[in-house]
């Protein structure tokens, strides 16, 4: 009985000791391949115990030859278990840093109306001002020694998480140019957005018009680096430089199979943000466009209120479409 139950442990031993740590990814599959490692793992644990208890009633030289196999098992075994959460931790974060590697992604524009100007671009932009002297000019106008109209063209989103103090919000899409033109005349209007993009493309369009128009460089980013004067409902910080109101699933990306599973499962489908033109040179088949950054919100709320009730999944290609799909996020 003690010579077949040594040889028991023995070749458990090997077994934990030979076995080399499996590769996983978050998925059911490896939930369960977990759940059957752990068996494994509970089971040669067990028969450990029922060694070391019968170990015990042992003497001399036996109990000394027990009490080494099990303490070597009983160190394979932690070896084992060790790797294996080394592993599973390691190939997750893996993952996580490829799937975000898409956030980055530069922006390929194919839409013939999209417009997008580079920091560099805006440095050299004759409408272009910078983050100081818009700083001053609004200390002087809140002196009463300027009239300056500051306005913020960002998404709701955006604007609940903080922004520059006493700014007219107008979400880009909403922007009425002749109204805003007789709000602005007589008046210096200084435009912000994130990054400057859609503060450059309305400011032309201003300047069009007669109206004396600049746009941030570097927009509000820069303005929080800076560690300008903010405020709003939760003032960003260098933490947060595009953070927008938490909900649902705002930091979850999807791999793969965790796509297929929700589109055969869930009966889920896409809903892509991008321009038409963007959408139109490459989409997921199935995929329904609507277009974030150019819809007037109460369009967008008439667009979102005829989507199928079912779970929605958006694409994320780049930079840009990323950060939309986000806000869509939000706006959902």
């Amino acid at each position: 009985m003690i010579i077949n139950l040594r040889t028991w442990i023995l070749g458990s031993g090997l077994f934990v000791v030979s076995a080399s740590p499996g590769f996983a990814i978050p998925s059911p599959e490896l939930i369960i391949g977990s759940i059957s490692s752990l068996s494994q793992i509970v089971a040669v644990g067990s028969g450990v115990l029922a060694s070391m208890a019968m170990g015990l009633g042992l003497r001399g030289a036996r109990r000394s030859y027990s009490l080494a196999v099990f303490l070597g098992v009983l160190t394979a075994l932690a070896i084992s278990a060790g790797l294996n959460i080394y592993q599973y931790l390691n190939v997750g974060e893996n993952e996580q840093a490829r799937l975000q590697q898409t956030l980055l992604r530069p922006a390929q524009l194919r839409d013939p109306t999209e417009r997008e100007i580079s920091y560099r671009g805006q440095l050299t932009h004759p409408l272009g001002i910078s983050t100081e002297e818009s700083d001053l000019l609004k200390t002087q106008s809140d002196r009463g020694q300027g009239d300056v109209l500051f306005i913020d063209v960002r998404e709701r989103a955006e604007m609940a998480t903080g922004g520059v103090p006493g700014a007219l919000q107008l979400r880009y899409p909403d922007i009425d140019l002749q109204k805003l033109k007789e709000q602005a005349t007589g008046k210096t209007a200084i435009l912000f957005c994130h990054n400057g993009n859609r503060s450059w493309e309305t400011c032309a369009d201003l300047a069009k018009l007669g109206i004396n128009c600049r746009f941030i460089v570097g927009g509000l980013e820069k303005w929080v680096v800076e560690g300008r004067k903010m405020t709003g409902l939760s003032e960003r910080t260098l933490d947060s430089l595009r953070a927008i109101p938490r909900y649902a699933n705002d930091r979850k990306l999807l791999t793969t199979p965790e796509v297929r599973d929700l589109l055969k499962s869930k009966t889920a489908y896409f809903l892509d943000v991008r321009y038409p033109g963007d959408f139109a040179a490459g989409h997921v088949p199935g995929a329904i466009n609507l277009t974030l950054r150019t819809t007037p919100t109460e369009e967008l709320r008439r667009q979102i209120s005829q989507l199928p009730r079912r779970p929605i999944i958006l694409p994320c290609y780049d930079r840009r479409s990323c950060f939309f799909a986000e806000v869509m996020g939000f706006e959902l």
